[in-house]
């Protein structure tokens, strides 16, 4: 968990305490960055130790609270939620401990509302589409979720949780398609990240899927320029928002794709599952300040930081 905060212009202090910086997370931190001359502090948070949440968070608060009062005026505190350990093939008891977690979250979203200088607090809840609206075509923004396991189950009831937040904290969900694109430290990164990895270190992959699968997929990029703009944004109203492309391409399509940046022929092996249903989305299911990249561009960016990062890691020596 981190917190990053810079001071704008118009002498506000911003505040943002992200949990979770994984492939979504740490592309709002990066972006937050460099936008903003933005500090960046770490804080341990064991997500498996409730017994230890309770320190874990006063430090948090402690270190918050700080900055405001050191602000002496305006403040801005907006918080991150983009965690999640349990995949999309999760089980329902894989999730439990994911829903405490974020209830914990949410009365410390309620005790930072609290403090003296009474500062605006907003909320950035990182949900899914692709649980909420699995198989289901032509999704947009008018279309009712109805998640088909226990990932999307967990999504939406996280999305019902927060609307129980008093009407004085903003709350803002981004419903996110199939996200790709670079993060260090192995975090998950998606089909096209995995993919693209995979035939660096010449790894065979296995796709749960079938060559038509039709999937919509957003650069990670993309998500955290857009999420990081509305935290830069003062004000705004409780919203949610669907993210996603808005142009289906297929597993095949996808692969060929890979294969034609990396000059490579992948190593797949297809196995059966239950996610082999067609996901789609309306071209006009995002806001109008969303910008998608092509997916041809950020294949091409992706694979070449991983390139990189491949090429910069420490080779093991032989004797």
């Amino acid at each position: 968990m981190i917190v990053v905060d810079w001071r704008s212009e118009a002498c506000v202090q911003h505040i943002v305490a992200i949990f979770g910086v994984g492939l979504v997370g740490d592309s709002i931190r990066n972006e937050l960055q460099s936008a903003h001359v933005a500090a960046v502090a770490g804080f341990p948070f064991s997500w498996e130790d409730p017994e230890a949440w309770a320190a874990q968070f006063g430090a948090i608060a402690a270190s918050i609270g700080g900055l405001v009062e050191r602000a002496g005026g305006d403040s801005q505190i907006d918080l991150v939620w983009s965690a999640g350990r349990a995949g999309f093939a999760g089980a329902e008891e894989d999730f439990r401990q994911e829903i405490e977690s974020f209830k914990s979250i949410l009365a410390f979203v309620q005790s930072l509302a609290a403090l003296p200088a009474r500062p605006p607090v907003r909320f950035h809840l990182i949900s899914s589409a692709g649980g909420l609206f699995e198989a289901q075509r032509h999704v947009g923004p008018t279309s009712i979720p109805k998640p088909l396991r226990a990932y999307g189950r967990a999504k939406l009831e996280q999305e019902t949780l927060l609307a129980g937040l008093p009407e004085h904290v903003a709350r803002v969900v981004y419903r996110l398609s199939s996200v790709y694109g670079f993060s260090k430290g192995g975090n998950r990164l998606g089909l096209i990240g995995t993919l693209i990895q995979s035939a660096i270190n010449n790894r065979t992959t296995p796709i749960f899927g079938k060559p038509e699968t039709l999937r919509d997929y957003v650069f990670a990029d993309d998500v955290g320029k857009f999420i990081a703009g509305r935290i830069a944004a003062r004000g705004g109203a409780s919203e949610t928002l669907l993210l996603a492309s808005g142009k289906p391409s297929s597993m095949a399509e996808v692969i060929g794709l890979i294969e034609h940046v990396l000059d490579r022929k992948l190593l797949l092996q297809f196995k059966l599952g239950d996610n082999t249903s067609s996901n789609t989305f309306s071209p006009a299911a995002g806001p109008a300040d969303w910008r998608p990249t092509p997916l041809e561009t950020g294949v091409a960016k992706t694979a070449m930081r991983l390139r990189n990062d491949f090429a910069a890691a420490p080779k093991a020596r032989s004797c």
